[in-house]
């Protein structure tokens, strides 16, 4: 359903029954979408409430005004639309910010927030190899000002890509310019459909159900970080591949169903979630999660240590598996460290080559 508020329209998905109501706020470049499957869940025991931000999914997109601010007024409009009387904010990323400047203002029925991955003050991307778990490198950049934004900072990895490769991403990704710069690049790409866009199964070439080849036009506005020269050399048109699983849309440059079919995209796409899981590692298992550095140069030092040490663990998989004929992500970073730390404080790191091997057989257990 639709809720007025603000002079918009926002779109608006009210499932379920039961206090306190949770309200969920998705990250930019998500949809009420993002949600479905917790809402779907959770239907027995709350009222879900899932909005589309304005300028995502199917809520209306003003011109200007869609600051962090607008999207709050907006949330506390749809709240009160819906009279809730009892209600927890659940906000994810952007929407993380979303919620903390709306109980900065104290509404009534608020009981509390949960904060799920909120926007950092500094953006971090990084490429991570899907086979090893890898961090193959990382960029850094500023949270506001010019060139800021996670699409901005991951510019800077692009080069790591190949002929061949294929890149896998969230929505946040699913960009027009993005997609054309390494389809020019000859690299695959895999995301879950930008919030931002619309997907009619309806138009463009037929291939299945709920799978088609369609052409995008260049949006005729260019970005501000975007140069003339780069607006104007980038094609008029990019032919991709929507295929729809479950409540996901998916966007691939893998055309040919006969080469890859929609059983198998998903596949690919799920096993996405190994990096979200390598996030986790790197944030709690390695403890990562509080940087207690003081200043910005000895914050960064810190990231790369924790880094090195991710990877330095990394690599012990990698080698154990190769050992034991398994695939590395068929072990437990979290099993490989506790070891690898036993291994350590008995003095056994500096020992010859057999003991490299009971050390790569240990961690090989399964």
């Amino acid at each position: 359903m639709r809720i007025g508020v603000n002079g918009i329209q926002i779109n608006v998905r009210d499932r379920g029954k039961g206090e306190p109501s949770l309200v969920f706020l998705h990250y930019w470049g998500g949809s009420s979408r993002t949600w479905t499957e917790v809402v779907d869940y959770l239907a027995d025991q709350h009222r879900s409430i899932a909005l589309d931000h304005r300028g995502w999914g199917e809520s209306e997109a003003p011109e200007a005004g869609c600051g962090i601010a607008d999207l709050t007024s907006d949330a506390l409009g749809v709240v009160g639309a819906l009279q809730l009387r009892h209600f927890v904010v659940v906000g994810h990323s952007m929407g993380g910010k979303v919620a903390q400047l709306l109980a900065s203002r104290r509404p009534a029925g608020l009981m509390g927030l949960i904060l799920v991955a909120p926007s950092p003050l500094m953006y971090l991307s990084g490429v991570i190899c899907l086979s090893t778990g890898a961090v193959l490198e990382v960029a850094t950049g500023p949270y506001s000002g010019k060139g800021a934004g996670e699409l901005n900072t991951f510019r800077r990895l692009e080069h790591l890509f190949r002929a061949g490769d294929v890149m896998l991403a969230d929505a946040l990704y699913c960009n027009y310019f993005l997609i054309a710069r390494l389809q020019a690049l000859g690299v695959d790409v895999l995301f879950e459909q930008n919030g931002a866009r619309a997907t009619d199964f309806r138009h463009g070439k037929r291939i299945g159900a709920r799978d088609h080849q369609v052409c995008w036009i260049k949006p005729k506005k260019r970005p501000k970080w975007m140069s003339r020269e780069e607006y104007q050399a980038a094609p008029a048109q990019l032919t991709v591949r929507e295929v729809k699983v479950g409540a996901r849309v998916l966007v691939t440059t893998m055309l040919s169903h006969r080469t890859v079919c929609k059983r198998e995209l998903n596949a690919l796409y799920e096993r996405r979630w190994n990096i979200e899981l390598d996030f986790r590692n790197i944030k709690t298992t390695l403890g990562l999660e509080v940087l207690s550095c003081k200043t910005p140069q000895m914050c960064e030092k810190e990231l790369w240590v924790y880094l090195l040490a991710y990877n330095l663990i990394r690599l012990l998989m990698a080698q154990a598996a190769l050992k034991s004929a398994i695939h590395p992500r068929q072990l437990s970073f979290k099993h490989t460290v506790q070891i690898w730390t036993e291994w350590v404080a008995r003095g056994l790191a500096c020992e010859d080559g057999e003991h490299d091997q009971i050390l790569f057989r240990t961690i090989a257990q399964l």
